[in-house]
Order: structure tokens, then sequence, then C-alpha cells
């Protein structure tokens, strides 16, 4: 039930004209259900991930940004070694974040809003500096890095092995693609 208009040189979306029409379903049952028709700005949350028609990330931003705010609040409640903060950085809540990156498009600001605070906290747990370039923290440990998971290029990456992987397979994307 969405549009798309061309506006300012991009297409967007928007709210089609339908009147009083009714979306309907039949249920396993076979009775039909009313469905709820949502503005082409509303985010509704569909297996995890919060979405849009038009493309609207906010509710999934705040989302993962409360998780890692959550998962902060815990790391400092808590009496870690220096060890576990750094493998709780990179294997709990790096990798929370990380899951629905394929399906989304974040831009490198918001990815780096969503994982700050837990980098902020996490690597002086560790006994590392915060403040420490982010070019030496993402960097891989075979050029001298720390690794620290970068979201905007697992969010890249991700989406690359997915398109691979789906181009020889006979899958509804692999027929597209």
């Amino acid at each position: 039930m969405v549009e798309y208009v061309w506006k300012h040189g991009k297409w967007i979306a928007a709210d089609a004209e339908l009147g009083e029409f009714d979306l309907v379903a039949r249920a396993a049952d076979g009775e039909f259900i009313s469905r709820t028709r949502l503005n082409c700005d509303d985010e509704s949350e569909m297996l995890g991930l919060w979405m849009s028609p038009s493309g609207q990330n906010k509710k999934m931003i705040n989302s993962l940004r409360l998780a890692a705010v959550n998962w902060v609040a815990n790391l400092c409640i808590g009496r870690s070694s220096q060890a576990e903060a750094w493998t709780a950085l990179n294997t709990t809540i790096s990798r929370k974040l990380m899951y629905p990156l394929s399906a989304l498009t974040l831009t490198e600001k918001e990815c780096t809003t969503i994982i700050s605070p837990a980098i902020h906290v996490a690597l002086p747990k560790a006994g590392i500096s915060s403040s420490i370039s982010s070019i030496v923290r993402h960097a891989p440990t075979q050029s001298l890095g720390l690794a620290v998971p970068n979201l905007y290029t697992a969010m890249g990456t991700a989406r690359t092995s997915l398109l691979i992987e789906h181009c020889g397979q006979q899958t509804p994307t692999g027929k597209l693609l």
C-alpha cells in the first residue's frame, strides 16, 4: 500500500490513497482477518527487526543502541577481568549488534552511534585507552590493530557474502540476481 514518487532527484515512499480499502488475510482456519494498515513511515517489528517501507531506521537504531547501553550497564556492575571484558566485547554485544546488519542500510555515523557506548566502557575495562584511534581499534591483529568489530564494515561484508551465496542458488533471490 505504498507508492513511490520522484522527489528532489530520488524515489521516496509515500502513502497510497486507497480510501476505505480494507486489507484482509486468510488464517489457517479459513477465517478472514482484517490487517492493520500502516503509513509508509511507520516502523513495525518483524523477526526482531524494526523496518518501514520508507527505509527509516530510527526505531532499529534506538533498539540497538539501547541494547549496547544495557550491556554497558551490566558490564559496569560486574567485576570482570580485563580478559573477560575484552572477550565480552568481541563475542556478546558486538555479535548481537551485527546480527540485523545485513537487512539494514545504516550510515557510518549511525553504526558508530550504536556501538560507541560499548567501546568506550569495554576498552578501559580491558586495559586499553578508549581514545585510541579508530584506525588502530578496527584494524586486524595482523596489522597490529585491536580487531574491534566495525559495524559499518560488518554490514557491507555481510551483504556481499549473502549476495555471493545467493547468486548461484535456485532461490527466489538467486533467480532475481
